[in-house]
């Protein structure tokens, strides 16, 4: 039997609506002596950016206009700087930096106007820098500066606080052979905001790899957001914001007056925001991290201050920088910067309510059986038995409450049968909740039904905000049926549809429908399934 385990998300990033504690492992201030280039009196607004290199186990900060510092992230002692020899004569060369996990360090320099705006490239943190990226910009580019991927996979984000239309541009650039870098597109929205509105002036955070990634932005005095991207015609891509952030510190949200936000995806799936900095006493001086892995529940994970409020120094150009390390024993830090004000690093707090020691799918005559064991419990609720028919979009078919008592106990098995009539490639993961709402997934088992005259159907989301999604998978061409039923019994929804072979969608529209539970019905005269939905 596999052995897996409830890690990262439980023990290291967790909540949903946990209000979880760091520990601060240590400050640098502003107004101390341990950094002498951060402090505001010689070196005003300069200190604006850091990144995590994981290569070599190293923070690094930018004084943007005089040197790139390497930081121990255990202690905060500073031990170097990088090497800056063939860096051109720009102001600004490296207004922010970023690290690819392989150790490969960008600093983006700022054109403070229309015109060329460049990227320097460090192959590792003991080589001199290289100009990487030389391209045009019709606004001042350079404040806000993102990344993602490796090598010939890397793509490079740029924006930042141009003024000179009602539009803002997001630049994306591309490598053939890892080293040089060409603009690819840029990004223009469908809905601009209005006139000098900067709302991407401080961050560009791609959510994934590759240049159609959703990217999530910050303006300083705007919301965050999160945009999707559409296809690159005649060099440019349509964005549309697909999430936003609230304005506040209450609810799980994030203040506008924040500067720097930074983007992390765990190897669960969780997703998070981190945010520091900005020209604000609270959250200027204050570390707020964001669970956004479901953006219709968006909830803070926990926060960590620099300093009391009364020792804040004026930031005037509302900037901060956030980066994040594993630290390989389901723990994160968490590095923060407060320009003008502070560095610090914040550890999360861990614990295994819930340690998942076999999971298991096998098929069986008509049903599938699924088997799983605990080692340990501790707080649990129960889980949530999830399915799915291509392997990426679950949804919940049932759920067991825990066997312990009090939600405490060790060595506990748990069978459920799935025996709904379905073919083909089916998966399951487990989703574990604690009685806090905390909850972690287990990874992904898969059996394979034999293919014959029948389909599977499932629904791509419940709860449901907007329009009903289905992912359907069938063996041979047929005509379905497609039915909505509300809880009275009273048909709101019906159309016929013809399916090819293979995996397929099915969009009903969220007007006509109406909302509360509703129950789908899929038949091709022979086989049927029914999926119960909850409409928002």
């Amino acid at each position: 039997m596999k052995k897996i385990y409830f890690l990262l998300l439980v023990s290291a990033l967790a909540g949903t609506t946990v209000q979880a504690q760091f520990t601060s492992l240590w400050k640098k201030m502003a107004n101390g002596t341990a950094y002498t280039w951060l402090n505001s009196a010689t070196n005003a607004n300069n200190v604006a950016s850091l990144a995590y290199n994981p290569a070599t186990d190293k923070l690094l900060v930018s004084n943007r206009n005089s040197q790139i510092y390497i930081i121990n992230p255990a202690t905060g002692a500073e031990e170097g700087t990088l090497n800056l020899t063939g860096l051109g004569s720009e102001s600004f060369k490296f207004n922010k930096i970023r690290v690819t996990d392989d150790g490969v360090i960008y600093g983006i320099s700022l054109a403070t106007a229309a015109g060329q705006c460049k990227i320097y490239r460090w192959a590792n943190q003991t080589s001199a820098p290289a100009l990487c990226a030389d391209f045009t910009v019709t606004e001042r580019c350079g404040d806000a500066f993102g990344l993602a991927g490796t090598g010939t996979s890397t793509v490079l984000y740029a924006s930042g606080a141009g003024t000179t239309s009602n539009a803002f541009n997001i630049y994306i650039l591309n490598t053939a052979d890892g080293t040089s870098f060409t603009l690819e597109s840029k990004v223009t929205m469908t809905s601009s905001p209005t006139a000098n509105q900067q709302w991407a002036n401080r961050t560009v955070e791609p959510e994934s790899v590759g240049v159609n990634s959703a990217i999530w932005i910050k303006g300083g005095g705007f919301t965050a957001k999160r945009i999707t991207v559409g296809a690159n015609v005649a060099g440019v891509r349509t964005g549309t914001v697909a999430t936003t952030i609230a304005d506040g510190t209450g609810s799980g949200q994030a203040a506008i007056s924040y500067g720097g936000m930074k983007y992390v995806t765990l190897s669960t799936g969780m997703k998070y925001l981190g945010f520091a900095g900005g020209n604000n006493s609270t959250s200027g001086t204050t570390m707020r991290l964001l669970n956004v892995t479901d953006p219709a529940t968006i909830t803070t994970y926990g926060t960590d201050a620099l300093t009391d409020a009364a020792s804040y120094t004026t930031n005037s150009n509302g900037t901060g920088d956030v980066a994040f390390k594993n630290n390989g024993d389901d723990t994160y830090t968490v590095f923060s910067l407060s320009t003008n004000n502070g560095i610090w690093a914040s550890k999360s707090g861990y614990s295994l309510p819930v340690k998942l020691s076999a999971f298991t799918a096998t098929l069986k005559t008509d049903c599938v059986q699924l088997n799983w064991s605990t080692a340990t419990e501790v707080n649990n609720k129960g889980f949530d038995v999830e399915r799915s028919v291509n392997g990426k979009d679950f949804s919940s078919i049932a759920f067991v409450k825990t066997k312990a008592e009090q939600g405490n106990a060790a060595g506990l098995n748990y069978t459920f049968i799935d025996g709904r009539n379905v073919k083909g490639t089916v998966y399951y993961r487990l989703k574990q909740t604690d009685n806090d709402g905390v909850y972690s997934y287990s990874t992904i088992e898969k059996v394979s039904m034999a293919n014959n005259a029948s389909f599977t159907v499932s629904a791509m989301g419940n709860p449901v905000k907007d329009d009903i999604v289905l992912a359907v998978n069938t063996s041979s061409a047929r005509t379905v049926q497609l039915q909505v039923t509300g809880a009275s019994g009273v048909i709101v929804y019906a159309r016929q549809v013809a399916l090819q072979v293979g995996e397929s969608t099915l969009t009903i529209p969220a007007s006509g429908v109406g909302s509360g539970m509703l129950f789908v019905t899929v038949t091709d005269g022979e086989s049927k399934q029914v999926i119960r939905l909850v409409k928002q």
